[in-house]
């Protein structure tokens, strides 16, 4: 026992361990304690029984024999001072047969709320030929929470009156498009945070319309009979020097490849669509047609695609400014074609001026023409396509500045009360979690709620802060106070129980689930001159407590104690049980 006049409040360690989570630490320390102390070595078999039966047996005794149960092979100081009871029951929507069953706890999970939706402000830009004068609409839709990117195009389509397959939805930042989300399935909380406005300078979604392709599995191509009738411009599957069937076309080019038969007679330059020029390669009648044959018809992936790729605006002394477009072309496309595509919609921007191809990480002129019949696959996802302004004064934003209406918020700030109201709620039951009645002798539609039945003197109460889907995997940060003193369960428990808390430790989660850390805060308890800490503490103002962040320990404000990073709270009840202060507490002097 410790001898200062003073002694900490004890909790479990908060020193983080990889991927584990501290309330299952705290429930697995409380497991392997009792079991430690168990009065209770050799442990009888106690059958389970049914369901009881709310009008026959009385929840009393009913909850009085499943207490009985339990201590018959679990009695020791843990169960009596952090056990506490549930109570869990069904009631049939056929016949109203309610059937009751009791579970006793360590630690109390409650659900932390959250809303069901995000809301996002999303600019949409149609192409030029679709614009009429109106060439871009903002709106704000609302998406599920634990939804994907599948789900906000849908919500978008349905505001614009347009297909989820006719927009390409895009994640712009610094008059760049920084990503393109055209994985369907990738949830939403992977996008992170969005504000509420809509400027190219900052970080906003843009939907853009997409052109409408042939993308057949194998493009209808005239495909020549012999060798002789190839001609420049051709499309093509060919096998190159490491025996890789690639898709490319038929080039005249006098630059100088890496084939040695480069320039000789009888032989055409193939450029594959998947590398640069200097990969050409050179085949001869006697090639034909082992290695020259329709396109798409062996080359991998042999489906005709859609190619995308960012334009972005750019000045001689400004750089990069106003908003970015996507200009989409089909796969089999020439350079040409896709510079066409894109002063079409360079329109909307009211620019007439040159094309031009630029790094991606440099922002410094490519060199790659795009007059050229190269297929635009040479232009990979490293490159941009830049339109050069002689002055952002002629630029014509296309976006609309539109004012919103305030988005209607929920409260963002709750209390534990509210946490155990949605713990406790009311819940029907899904065709999957059918519930077998006993009276009509089938599975049934039926409702469930759980509940406190009786607490204990030391409550363990768990935020359950992490939200898990197969998807997703989400840290929910919502602010929930907790009071340091005078918690009152007894509105959740049935009457005449006393259940008036004090806390005395919390343990605070910091960071995501990726990457965060442990502290905790613990309440400095008074103690006898002898060292020893009294079992009916007073919860007087006069608060100390202390913060606890690995090694480190300094004195804290109480009201500091309560922040949105509070993981597993600590309470004990302002009254202990009789029979606890007589088993359990030091009525002596340590000699």
């Amino acid at each position: 026992m410790a001898s200062s006049r003073d002694r900490v409040a004890s909790t479990p360690s908060t020193r983080p361990s990889a991927r584990r989570r501290v309330s299952c630490a705290t429930q697995e320390l409380l497991d392997v304690l009792h079991e430690d102390v168990n009065l209770i070595q050799e442990k009888p078999y106690v059958p389970e029984p049914e369901d009881a039966d709310e009008a026959r047996d009385g929840l009393v005794a009913a909850a009085r024999d499943a207490l009985r149960r339990s201590r018959m092979r679990d009695k020791s100081l843990i169960s009596d001072l952090f056990q506490g009871q549930l109570v869990a029951k069904k009631t049939c929507k056929v016949c109203a047969r309610s059937s009751v069953k009791f579970e006793p706890f360590t630690s109390l999970s409650l659900p932390v709320p959250a809303p069901a939706s995000r809301s996002f402000v999303v600019a949409v830009l149609r192409l030029a030929k679709h614009a009429n004068g109106h060439p871009s609409l903002t709106v704000r839709v609302e998406a599920p929470r634990l939804g994907d990117v599948r789900d906000l195009k849908s919500a978008i389509a349905s505001e614009v009156k347009l297909t989820a397959d006719n927009l390409t939805l895009c994640d712009v930042a610094r008059h760049r498009i920084y990503r393109v989300l055209d994985e369907d399935t990738l949830p939403l909380g992977a996008l992170g945070d969005f504000p509420q406005v809509t400027d190219a300078s900052k970080r906003l979604l843009i939907a853009y319309e997409r052109p409408q392709l042939e993308l057949a599995k194998t493009p209808s191509i005239d495909f020549p009979s012999a060798f002789e009738e190839l001609t420049v411009g051709q499309r093509l599957d060919a096998l190159d020097h490491k025996r890789q069937w690639y898709v490319g076309t038929v080039v005249d080019d006098t630059e100088p490849c890496r084939d040695k038969n480069f320039g000789k007679p009888g032989y055409i330059r193939i450029r594959f669509d998947r590398f640069s020029a200097k990969w050409d390669e050179c085949f001869c009648a006697g090639d034909w047609p082992a290695k020259l044959q329709p396109p798409y018809s062996k080359s991998k992936g042999n489906r005709l695609a859609a190619f995308e790729i960012c334009v972005v605006h750019r000045t001689p002394k400004q750089g990069l400014f106003g908003t970015p477009f996507l200009a989409r072309v089909a796969s089999d496309r020439s350079c040409r074609a896709l510079k066409r595509a894109v002063l079409r919609q360079a329109s909307l921007y009211g620019y007439e001026g040159s094309v031009s191809v630029i790094s991606r990480d440099s922002l410094s002129d490519a060199d790659i023409d795009l007059d050229s019949s190269d297929s635009c696959r040479c232009l990979s996802d490293r490159f941009y396509i830049a339109l050069n302004w002689d002055s952002s004064s002629t630029y014509r934003e296309p976006l609309s500045l539109q004012k919103l209406p305030p988005v209607p918020t929920s409260p963002r700030h709750y209390d534990l009360a509210s946490c155990l109201s949605q713990f406790s709620r009311e819940e029907t039951l899904s065709q999957n979690d059918s519930w077998r009645c006993p009276r009509c002798k089938k599975s049934v539609e039926a409702t469930s709620s759980i509940g406190l039945w009786r607490t204990p003197d030391v409550l363990v109460i768990h935020l359950k802060r992490f939200l898990c889907t197969a998807r997703w995997r989400e840290k929910l940060r919502t602010d929930v106070s907790f009071p340091r003193r005078g918690l009152d369960l007894s509105k959740f428990l049935p009457a005449d129980a006393y259940a008036v808390y004090d806390l005395f430790g919390v343990i605070n989660h910091l960071g995501s689930l990726s990457g965060g850390h442990y502290t905790s805060h613990v309440k400095v308890s008074p103690c006898s001159s002898f060292g020893e800490e009294e079992a009916s503490v007073a919860f007087d103002s006069n608060e100390r407590w202390l913060h606890i962040d690995d090694d480190l320990v300094e004195a804290a404000k109480p009201e500091d104690v309560v922040t949105d990073g509070a993981y597993v709270l600590f309470y004990r009840r302002r009254r202990l049980s009789g029979r606890l202060v007589v088993g359990h507490t030091a009525v002596a002097p340590v000699v």
